[in-house]
């Protein structure tokens, strides 16, 4: 949770949820819990969400608990008074608001798949869960909140660009508007255990110019075969 809980960006974000204007028009409201399921689901989650038989109603808002979370988080019963410039205390796992923040988790869980399974899931997945419902808690599709998605969408989606250019010099772009499918950076392939890696190294392979064969350009007949640009 710490690589959400201090960048400042996401505070802002977190906290402008149902928050108060000065001409007491409450900015991202809450949406209708019932609402969050059917939204989670439009996230790629499971299925289960918007089925009639097994509609699983959240609750809480997932936007306002992790509001209350950064709050108590960053509040002043949990700062050292003799050593204020220090990051907040850690909290142990059976804290209050780590309690609240598992019982949270194990509602979302019930909407995603593998939930029925009890499969394990990895810290991303976890972290993908709480972002998720965060996002889903206010209708953007309301007029005025656009925002609301757009500091989501910037804060931790990717918007993909890439250009392919073949020996002969025709060049082919990924159109404006490809956004990756997931929260974050994609897997970098790493190299088999027992061989030497690094981080910089995943990354010059990934970045590495490749051949792709049989993409044609745009409004040509002439196969081409593109490499790699950016």
């Amino acid at each position: 949770m710490q690589a959400i809980l201090h960048p400042p960006k996401f505070v802002h974000w977190i906290f402008s949820h149902n928050s108060t204007e000065p001409d007491a028009a409450i900015k991202f409201p809450c949406r209708n819990l019932d609402e969050v399921g059917p939204a989670l689901h439009a996230k790629h989650l499971s299925a289960v969400a918007v089925s009639s038989k097994n509609k699983i109603r959240l609750q809480r808002c997932p936007a306002c608990q992790i509001k209350q979370f950064v709050r108590a988080y960053w509040g002043n019963n949990n700062i050292d008074p003799n050593r204020p410039l220090d990051p907040p205390r850690p909290w142990t796992h059976n804290h209050p608001e780590m309690r609240l923040l598992r019982d949270l988790d194990t509602e979302l869980y019930k909407l995603t798949p593998g939930a029925a399974s009890r499969i394990q899931q990895d810290p991303t997945e976890f972290q993908d869960r709480i972002l998720e419902g965060c996002l889903a808690s206010t209708d953007a599709t309301h007029p005025g909140n656009d925002a609301w998605i757009d500091t989501f969408n910037g804060l931790f989606v990717f918007e993909l660009k890439q250009t392919w250019r073949c020996a002969c010099g025709a060049l082919q772009r990924l159109p404006p508007g490809h956004f990756s499918e997931r929260i974050g950076i994609e897997n970098l392939p790493i190299e088999p255990a027992g061989t030497r890696d690094s981080v910089s190294g995943a990354l010059a392979r990934q970045m590495r110019p490749r051949s792709l064969v049989n993409l044609t350009a745009a409004g040509q007949d002439a196969e081409h075969v593109y490499e790699d640009v950016d």
